[in-house]
């Protein structure tokens, strides 16, 4: 998920921000998440700019920051990378990164795409300070062929983290097309039927407020776009503080910094029923539920329809791993339901 006047980094950098206000419970945890194509970081005609971008993003008090078009295609510029981000903890891929700077948070369930486009992890606080949650970083291709093939292999993939029923996931970086009609004469939403459906079911702009028009947050000599994004899942976007795009100098990227904040509450203290994501256990069906003859025919017909879509060329392990995540969709949102109906069955 490529000009203006030189704007000094010493100065106030200007800001274009689209924000929302919720009243919060008491108990909660900061998250600042941000993404930007950084336009090749190592900068490698001059490295001290690399220095002073790297400075000036850390500037920005961020936990969490997505990066695009980082040229990391090496393990030693990686390392230098997380250094000079005085990172806690970093995944980087050669066309992504994904830097933590809180000492408070964790990287782990990371995925890797072989093409380098698509970084996902589960983040978790060390003091369970909020409930876990998942973030996917993608750079799309700029090709219209290239990137209808990249966003159409991601949908569905068991390894990809994109689940049938999402839940607890920030999905951004630059997509490479545009929702935002306003902002460009080309074609919006130049992205697969199945990709654009997948996102408007079960995302939502976290950036821009329902009714409002996109900023922009690329620009190309006169041109502008919104082409990069901050989607997430229904259940994260009460926990909205504010939102910001600020421009960013022309010699270190043409793309803003898009920056989402959040206040995540502590997690209940009597959650029953533990996220997917939580824990080292595996999570199991109740036996009961084979008890009900309205569960088994859903699923059953869930599980037949995910069989007819599967791709052909994927392997039994992929498919198998699919299956399972279905069947076990289709038991929580059954067992929320039908939680009065389970306890009568003897």
């Amino acid at each position: 998920m490529l000009g203006h006047d030189s704007c000094d980094s010493s100065q106030a950098t200007p800001t274009i921000s689209s924000s929302s206000q919720t009243h919060f419970q008491p108990d909660f945890t900061k998250l600042h998440i941000a993404t930007i194509n950084c336009r090749g970081l190592p900068k490698t005609t001059d490295t001290s700019v690399r220095t002073h971008f790297i400075r000036y993003l850390r500037t920005h008090n961020l936990d969490i920051l997505a990066l695009q078009e980082t040229h990391a295609s090496s393990a030693s510029l990686q390392q230098v990378f997380h250094t000079q981000f005085q990172a806690h903890d970093s995944l980087w891929s050669r066309h992504c990164g994904l830097v933590c700077f809180s000492p408070d948070l964790s990287f782990s369930n990371s995925v890797f795409s072989i093409c380098g486009r698509f970084i996902t992890t589960t983040i978790s606080h060390i003091q369970k300070a909020f409930d876990p949650l998942r973030v996917t970083v993608i750079y799309a291709p700029a090709a219209y062929s290239e990137r209808q093939t990249f966003l159409s292999n991601l949908i569905g993939h068991p390894s990809s983290g994109f689940d049938l029923a999402p839940h607890r996931h920030i999905l951004l970086g630059d997509f490479n097309y545009s929702y935002a009609l306003h902002l460009s004469a080309s074609p919006a939403r130049q992205a697969p039927s199945s990709w654009l459906q997948y996102l408007e079911q079960y995302f939502v702009d976290g950036v821009t407020p329902a009714g409002s028009f996109s900023e922009a947050t690329f620009h190309r000599g006169l041109s502008r776009s919104c082409i990069d994004y901050i989607f997430v899942t229904p259940d994260l976007i009460n926990s909205k503080r504010s939102s910001s795009t600020t421009y960013i100098q022309p010699a270190w990227s043409d793309h803003c910094l898009v920056t989402l904040r959040m206040r995540l509450p502590t997690p209940a203290s009597d959650t029953i029923e533990p996220s997917p994501i939580t824990g080292k256990g595996i999570w199991r069906a109740h036996p009961r539920l084979a008890a009900s003859p309205e569960f088994c025919a859903k699923l059953k017909s869930t599980i037949s329809d995910s069989i007819a879509s599967l791709p052909l060329h994927w392997s039994a392990q992929d498919k198998w791993d699919t299956i399972k995540s279905v069947s076990i969709s289709v038991a929580k949102k059954f067992s929320r339901r039908q939680t009065s109906h389970l306890k009568s069955i003897s």
